[in-house]
């Protein structure tokens, strides 16, 4: 009995040495496990830190892109106004111009003519101030669209983290 009991307990010491070993490595483990974790950890808050320094660059751009809108249609409204301002003027001038015309009719036929030529030269020139103004507005305006499709796409996108 003393045989069985010391084989018992020399039994029961090498499961105890074998769990401990087993133990032991868990323990190896999860340390290794808790470091690749932290690792880990960082590696995401730093992915993060980046991606979050990109969207305030994203964002400062496009705040600085709308300020230039901004300001560039100020410009535009401005320069609106001068050619309003302009086209009023050359209208007048075209008004005074005509009664000029109608009482100088008696001085001949020369006159005539060259008054209409500068009559037809201010026209011209009027349509194709018009016709920039126009073109200047709907380029404005495809560019105000697109910088507004692309405000949305990055507060979509900025919703989206």
């Amino acid at each position: 009995m003393s045989d069985q009991l010391a084989q018992t307990v020399n039994q029961r010491d090498g499961q105890i040495a074998l769990l401990s070993q087993q133990l032991e490595a868990y323990d190896r483990q999860l340390v290794d496990k808790t470091e690749n974790f932290d690792k880990m950890q960082e590696q995401h808050q730093v992915k993060l830190d980046q991606q979050y320094e990109m969207y305030n660059r994203e964002r400062k751009d496009l705040a600085d892109k709308i300020e230039q809108s901004m300001a560039k249609i100020s410009q535009l409204e401005r320069q609106q106004i001068s050619l309003q301002n302009t086209i009023d003027s050359q209208k007048n001038s075209l008004n005074t111009k005509e009664k000029l015309i109608n009482e100088m009719k008696q001085e001949g036929d020369a006159e005539r003519g060259s008054l209409m030529s500068k009559y037809d030269e201010l026209k011209e020139k009027l349509d194709k101030r018009e016709d920039e103004l126009n073109n200047k507005n709907i380029t404005f305006e495809k560019d105000q669209a697109l910088y507004q499709q692309q405000i949305k796409f990055a507060e979509a996108k900025a919703q989206e983290m």
